[in-house]
């Protein structure tokens, strides 16, 4: 019993201080503190965070590749989609801000 209610609340300690950096926007310190531990708490702060993540690194891919940065802009692109990116995403990435042709066009 002593054992389930240490690891609650070291669950919970982490969960705060996951909380904590996401208000600082330390999001990817945020996702790894979160592994391994369990409750819709942790899962939604750990959807939260991957979100920006994906957010971050497709805006990133957008200025590198805009900048003519294609080797970076593809490793950007490349943690997005580790983080979560949905092929919606990549797609309005590729087809740039005015949802035209001629977007950045990051190698996928």
């Amino acid at each position: 019993m002593w054992f389930r209610e240490d690891e609650a609340k070291r669950s919970a300690r982490r969960v705060a201080r996951a909380r904590k950096l996401m208000a600082t926007k330390d999001y990817n310190d945020a996702r790894l503190d979160l592994e391994g531990v369990a409750g819709e708490e942790a899962e939604a702060l750990r959807r939260e965070a991957l979100a920006h993540l994906v957010r971050i690194n497709l805006e990133a891919a957008a200025q590198l590749g805009f900048a003519g940065e294609r080797e970076e802009a593809g490793n950007a692109v490349a943690r997005a989609r580790a983080f979560g990116a949905t092929e919606e995403q990549l797609r309005a990435l590729r087809r740039g801000p005015r949802g035209g042709k001629g977007g950045a066009s990051p190698p996928t």
